[in-house]
């Protein structure tokens, strides 16, 4: 049996619940910064052990598997503690708040054969993993252009409060880091790596309220286009928002090359948002048609809930997760994903205040905090 715990109690609770979805693994304990968040996951899912100090929990409960679903600023602390308790480790997205966060945070993971995930959770969507297959057999031929947009209505409200997502400190960037994470490890995943990156990042709600009324200014990004070049000279276009109107979630990836092209669609609220609606296209003459997503890539996981429309996707994560545990290989997609992600954002932060071009790998990671321009 497999003792797994989570910490944090926003979407560590999808954790829990994939978690219960895989043999012979028992969910020990949740952490949560609040007694009653603790108490309310535990209750609602059976987990024994409920904290608010994740030094205690490692502690006492000892677990072989911790899932850090935290305030990015958390990140750090928080996995490298699990690692030295002796507990593989899941870490939420971004990684880290800065580039040097990450790559200890990997390397230590390493040094201590401690198998480690990153949840990108499009990369677990069945029409995601469909055009993967299609890129890797060669239906597009030769690359020509691709774009990606993802865009989240959930900032887009000037009236909501002050919280830690829009503070430079807490979470190193705001869309950029936040939505943005998942579009870059996305291109990576399907395209290779990235070159360069020119960036234009933008504050469209530049302050906010706190809890007590006062007026406090946002530190972040909250709207981002980005052009890259790829390794072999790909252009491709991020346009990244969480103030866009319209479905809750919206993303939509296009692909452009000498022999075909395809196009993923997926707005959380569809009716196709699981397994997700993809779109081909070959010859010089031929319009788009709908290419099926194979069933085979839905298996182990399940359909969407109304309420959290990629619950199956958390579930294929927490499968690939305690596979790699128990076969003894590596996790996909791993810290290191998760530094080439860190690598990208910091030469995107770097590209917007020195207004050029920066190479991925070249951007400094220490910077002072800062939002985009208003």
């Amino acid at each position: 049996m497999l003792r797994a715990a989570v910490v944090g109690a926003g979407i560590g609770e999808e954790y829990v619940l994939a978690l219960r979805r895989q043999p012979d693994v028992q969910v020990a304990a949740i952490c949560a910064r609040t007694a009653a968040s603790a108490d309310r996951i535990a209750e609602s899912h059976g987990v024994p052990g409920r904290y608010t100090s994740y030094e205690v929990m490692l502690e006492r409960e000892a677990p072989e598997l911790v899932f850090v679903a935290t305030p990015n600023y958390l990140h750090y602390p928080m996995t490298m503690a699990a690692l030295e308790a002796g507990a593989h480790v899941a870490c939420e997205k971004p990684l880290a708040v800065s580039l040097d966060e990450a790559r200890q945070m990997a390397r230590r993971a390493d040094e201590l054969g401690r198998r480690h995930f990153v949840p990108y959770t499009w990369r677990f969507l069945p029409a995601a993993r469909a055009v993967k297959e299609l890129i890797e057999a060669g239906f597009v031929g030769t690359p020509y252009h691709a774009y990606l947009r993802y865009h989240v209505r959930g900032w887009n409200d000037p009236r909501g409060p002050m919280r830690w997502q829009y503070d430079a400190a807490q979470a190193g960037s705001g869309a950029l880091a936040n939505v943005g994470s998942h579009a870059i490890a996305l291109v990576q995943w399907w395209l290779g790596e990235i070159r360069t990156v020119c960036s234009s990042l933008r504050t469209a709600v530049p302050e906010r309220t706190t809890g007590d009324g006062r007026a406090a200014r946002v530190t972040v990004d909250d709207t981002c286009a980005l052009l890259l070049e790829l390794e072999d000279g790909t252009p491709a276009v991020l346009s990244i928002s969480q103030v866009a109107l319209g479905p809750r979630v919206s993303v939509e990836f296009g692909l452009f090359g000498s022999d075909g092209a395809l196009a993923l669609h997926d707005d959380w609220g569809a009716d196709d948002a699981w397994p997700g609606r993809l779109l081909v296209a070959q010859g010089a003459d031929a319009g788009w048609k709908p290419f099926p997503i194979p069933p085979r890539l839905t298996e182990g996981s399940s359909p969407a809930d109304p309420a959290v429309p990629f619950r199956g996707c958390y579930v294929a994560m927490a499968t690939e997760l305690v596979s790699a545990i128990r076969e003894g290989r590596a996790a996909a997609p791993d810290f290191h994903d998760g530094v080439r992600v860190q690598e990208v954002i910091e030469a995107a932060l770097q590209s917007e205040a020195e207004e050029r071009r920066v190479r991925v790998g070249d951007a400094r990671s220490a910077r002072e905090p800062g939002g985009g321009r208003p």
